[in-house]
């Protein structure tokens, strides 16, 4: 799998304005962009080969994972493509909820090199967003690719949405910590983010199996109790945590030092959400994803977005 699994919304910085279209399935819709007319439509089973060329010259990712995420997690009718010269432009829209609302995860929002700057990643934006609204979802989120791209997604009605904070903690030792390893799995995965996270941004749960095993195969570990539970990768002596949710400080804090026990490792990083309530006052919190609400806009207090198919 590529190297950027989480920032997969790029984009074309150079796009222009656009006007939104509903179409039907497989129907090409022109769209006028930039003095030119975009081809945008909903893929089909034959477009496959054709998106998966473009998802892995952009992604490095194999064609078999790319099609996975394209029929499994998002459904090929949450697929959008710009076919007017050939599949030039591409944007998946994971169904996801959000504090029990439904919307999309703008996924793998990709342009071929020699095609940016024309807009057509301006259109599929613009396509998506009516088809989904369509489907009565009310918001998409994303995650830009790289800083720059924060102002393109802002000039195409995204804002700031969710931001995470690091931490790093030594961790003392406890013989006395107890908690499960490696229990985390499958459907599993989703219930411990609703029980812990109830306003996370939540895949679907072939896609949080999906990440779970993912996240297992690059040497992952989860540790859970009746109050908590984290995910971390031993990096020398330190613990790396890409999630910790707990009900307390305490429980938090008896986690680190479960892992500790298991693995010998003094030192902890750890990624919050950046409205987390654990060890308030301690680490910075950074932008993350993006959000797009035309729908009523829900509480964002205890928002929380992260791990979306790394």
């Amino acid at each position: 799998m590529g190297h950027h699994r989480l920032l997969r919304a790029g984009g074309d910085a150079r796009g222009g304005g656009y006007r939104g279209r509903r179409v039907g399935r497989g129907a090409p819709q022109s769209v006028k962009e930039k003095g030119r007319c975009a081809m945008v439509r909903t893929a089909t089973e034959q477009d496959l080969p054709a998106l998966s060329a473009l998802w892995q010259q952009v992604f490095g990712d194999e064609p078999a994972y790319s099609a996975r995420v394209m029929r499994e997690f998002a459904g090929l009718d949450n697929v959008y493509l710009d076919d007017e010269d050939g599949v030039s432009a591409m944007l998946t829209a994971i169904p996801v909820q959000l504090s029990g609302r439904p919307g999309a995860y703008f996924y793998a929002a990709a342009t071929a090199p020699d095609k940016r700057g024309q807009g057509r990643m301006t259109a599929l934006l613009s396509h998506a967003r009516n088809a989904q609204m369509q489907k009565g979802r009310g918001f998409a989120v994303l995650v830009p690719a790289s800083e720059s791209l924060r102002g393109f997604y802002a000039a195409r009605g995204f804002e700031p949405a969710f931001s995470l904070r690091t931490v790093r903690r030594t961790i003392r030792r406890n013989l006395w910590a107890v908690a499960d390893f490696d229990t985390i799995t499958g459907v599993r995965f989703s219930q411990v983010r609703r029980r812990f996270a109830p306003d996370a941004v939540q895949l679907p749960d072939a896609a949080m199996t999906g990440q779970i095993l993912q996240l297992y195969s690059k040497g992952a570990t989860t540790v859970e109790t009746s109050r908590g539970y984290g995910i971390y990768f031993e990096e020398g002596d330190t613990l790396r945590f890409v999630e910790l949710f707990a009900d307390s400080d305490a429980d938090a804090q008896l986690l680190l030092e479960a892992a500790r026990d298991r693995t010998g490792c003094e030192r902890a990083t750890i990624t919050l959400a950046g409205t987390s309530e654990l060890f308030l006052g301690e680490g910075q919190a950074r932008p993350y994803g993006m959000a797009s609400f035309w729908a009523e806009k829900p509480e964002l207090y205890q928002s929380y977005m992260n791990l979306m198919l790394e």
